[in-house]
């Protein structure tokens, strides 16, 4: 009777679990919300006059596509990595660290143009600052912030990588819609006002992982 009594009381609470939706799901749910998000933002930015051109120019095509696999593979790494039992070893880590290097060869390749005297005027250049950064930064963040509740219940064992590569698939977003709103192509303003940016708010998802997706 007793151990009845200790039964009763301990799962008198127990509610019954609900299924986490499917990767494919969740991916697409995330997605469409992202571009959403980021074709809103571009449209109230306004587009640059000259978009016509640059869909037609094969270069600005392959940095978008880049980032678009870039941003995918760090999305599903995200939400892959968030589920128990799924380790840094697995199909979801590799992805991951394939954002990563699309990133980070991204910013190399642009690395090629750059020159000093470039680099110091963008620094003193508060317009970037004013326009680009504070504009990408919100497209990035509230994306972002939809991810980390997407997935804040499926008790992630991996928290600051889940919370790395999600903003680090929301600013991969981001930086392509910035490419339709900001008409400066330049690599010195590109890497100081966008690219650099965005990695220094992927690393700050760490510490936003750390204490949100923990459980």
């Amino acid at each position: 009777m007793a151990d009845r009594n200790l039964i009763d009381t301990l799962s008198k609470d127990l509610k019954p679990v609900k299924r986490l939706p499917s990767l494919t799901m969740r991916t697409c749910r995330i997605l469409g919300f992202a571009i959403f998000w980021v074709a809103l933002g571009v449209y109230l930015l306004d587009v640059r006059a000259d978009w016509p051109d640059k869909v037609m120019d094969a270069m600005f095509m392959l940095e978008s596509g880049l980032f678009l696999i870039a941003g995918l593979s760090a999305c599903i790494a995200a939400i892959g990595l968030s589920v128990p039992g799924k380790g840094l070893k697995s199909v979801y880590g590799v992805l991951g660290a394939l954002s990563l290097a699309l990133w980070t060869g991204i910013i190399l390749w642009k690395g090629f143009y750059l020159t000093m005297p470039e680099v110091r005027a963008q620094l003193g250049f508060w317009h970037g600052l004013q326009i680009c950064f504070i504009s990408v930064f919100g497209l990035t963040l509230v994306p972002a912030l939809f991810v980390f509740y997407s997935i804040r219940k499926s008790a992630t064992c991996h928290p600051l990588f889940v919370g790395f590569f999600a903003t680090l698939a929301t600013a991969s977003f981001a930086t392509i819609g910035s490419r339709y709103f900001c008409s400066v192509d330049s690599a010195s303003h590109l890497i100081v006002w966008h690219f650099l940016p965005m990695i220094a708010l992927a690393i700050g998802g760490i510490l936003v992982g750390k204490s949100y997706l923990k459980w």
